[in-house]
């Protein structure tokens, strides 16, 4: 799905529109109430400072909490074989 987006962002430039990708994390709301919260859990706030934060620094891809960029880039780093080991908990 980031792939199409960022595909459209690239056929977007220049007509004065853009594509934007929030990635957040686990979020606290009552949806997600008596689950065990994920690392780095954060609450609809503090998603919604990160995503007018990228917003305005123009920034094509918005991760909330933004420590969250930091781990998936060294995730997407591993290999296959240990991801999906890790991916299955």
């Amino acid at each position: 799905m980031a792939a199409f987006a960022q595909g459209l962002g690239d056929s977007l430039v220049g007509s004065g529109a853009r594509c934007v990708v929030v990635r957040p994390g686990f979020v606290h709301t009552r949806m997600t109430e008596g689950m065990k919260p994920a690392p780095f859990a954060t609450t609809p706030d503090k998603i919604a400072d990160a995503v007018i934060n990228g917003l305005q620094k123009n920034k094509e891809m918005i991760w909330a909490p933004p420590i969250l960029s930091t781990l998936f880039t060294i995730l997407r780093h591993l290999p296959r074989p240990l991801w999906r080991k890790i991916s299955a908990g």
